[in-house]
């Protein structure tokens, strides 16, 4: 978390997107994804994922795969610093975490960090407002008062190409790669 608030600061590039899916090639029908095969949706997928320079800061908010292959060579070679939010497909059937696998050919691991969530504060005084990355779309109890903390930025994935309508509670931002096909910039 202090990683993402310290690039925003600094006016460093940020990308974020989730919800990938490589090697899938249901997604392509599933989600309405502009691919006419498994190959053409990897290149695009990753087409996307180079838009990060190598000075910037990419955040992958889970579900890189669906869990088949334990290594995605389309994540290797990949600029910039690497962040992945695990999401339910980062998780063997048994619950043990795939990423642990996640490895550049060299050994060393493609994300620099692997966290179940990430948090920051967005803007300054009275304006501030709490800012989560999550896979899953928060789920607020009703006693949580934006009045108090402000109301809580969600950029979250797994909703794929459908929308979760925001509440006095939290802003949800989907940032699934199936929204725009591509990467969003923070």
């Amino acid at each position: 978390s202090q990683l993402v608030a310290s690039a925003l600061a600094a006016g460093q590039r940020v990308w974020i997107t989730s919800d990938l899916h490589f090697n899938q090639p249901k997604m392509i029908a599933w989600c309405d994804r502009p691919a006419s095969d498994q190959q053409s949706m990897n290149a695009a997928l990753r087409r996307s994922l180079l838009k990060a320079g190598q000075d910037d800061l990419l955040i992958i908010a889970g579900d890189i795969k669906m869990g088949e292959e334990a290594n995605p060579s389309e994540l290797h070679g990949l600029p910039g610093r690497k962040i992945l939010v695990a999401g339910n497909h980062d998780f063997t059937y048994s619950g043990k975490p795939r990423f642990n696998r996640f490895v550049e050919p060299d050994g060393r691991p493609v994300f620099d960090h692997v966290v179940p969530f990430l948090y920051w504060t967005e803007g300054y005084g009275k304006t501030a407002r709490p800012v989560m990355v999550t896979h899953f779309p928060l789920d607020m109890p009703a006693s949580y008062d934006p009045s108090v903390s402000g109301q809580i930025k969600n950029y979250h994935g797994h909703l794929h190409d459908e929308f979760k309508g925001s509440t006095l509670q939290v802003k949800y931002v989907n940032v699934c790669w199936d929204v725009n096909h591509g990467v969003h910039c923070l």
